[in-house]
């Protein structure tokens, strides 16, 4: 008498799987994106707000793609303000609300003349 065949067991879905230890996410953000593949919308919330994200091994991940793609070339932005420090807005993270105590220059409002002229300046160099 024969014994019937077992049948193999039905790997979970993804949906069904718990979520994937916070090494593992990290060291698939790394692949995913050293392949081309953007995070997903989920993963794309769990780097914002997961509460098990950590700075250092996500920085740790994102270094081989970004050296691979730039290298050691870094790009330095310069904020050019049209107004510094006089904003009337209360954001509380920045150095220009108007409750600000940073040790910033203060200036009102440039002309619309020099607006336009450090734009274009600034467009020349590459900015």
């Amino acid at each position: 008498m024969s014994q019937p065949k077992s049948q193999p067991k039905s790997q979970p879905t993804a949906a069904a799987r718990p979520p994937a230890p916070a090494s593992d996410r990290y060291a698939r953000l790394a692949a995913n994106a050293l392949a081309g593949i953007a995070p997903t919308e989920e993963e794309a919330l769990w780097i914002l707000d997961g509460e098990d994200v950590e700075l250092l091994p996500l920085l740790n991940a994102a270094y081989e793609p970004r050296r691979r793609a730039f290298g050691r070339k870094v790009m330095v932005h310069v904020l050019n303000n049209v107004q510094n420090g006089l904003c009337p807005e209360d954001c509380g993270y920045c150095s220009q609300n108007k409750d600000s105590k940073a040790a910033i220059r203060k200036y009102a409002m440039k002309s619309d003349e020099q607006i336009l002229a450090e734009a274009e300046a600034a467009a020349k160099s590459g900015e």
